[in-house]
């Protein structure tokens, strides 16, 4: 079992990282959507699904 840790511990290791990175993305996705933000970062007036999303313009 250590051995093959200790071969693999790079691999662990950036999969661990990737793993972090992908977990705060999510999570700042989730606080985003649940403070009303729109998911694209911009406004939502020229949106063609403006209206209907659950962006910021029902929230307004």
């Amino acid at each position: 079992m250590w051995n093959w840790l200790a071969e693999n511990l790079a691999t662990v290791l950036i999969c661990l990282a990737l793993a972090g990175v992908v977990t705060a993305i999510v999570a700042s996705m989730i606080r985003k959507k649940k403070r009303g933000e729109s998911g694209c970062g911009c406004g939502c007036g020229s949106c063609p699904m403006n209206g209907s999303c659950g962006g910021g313009a029902q929230k307004k």
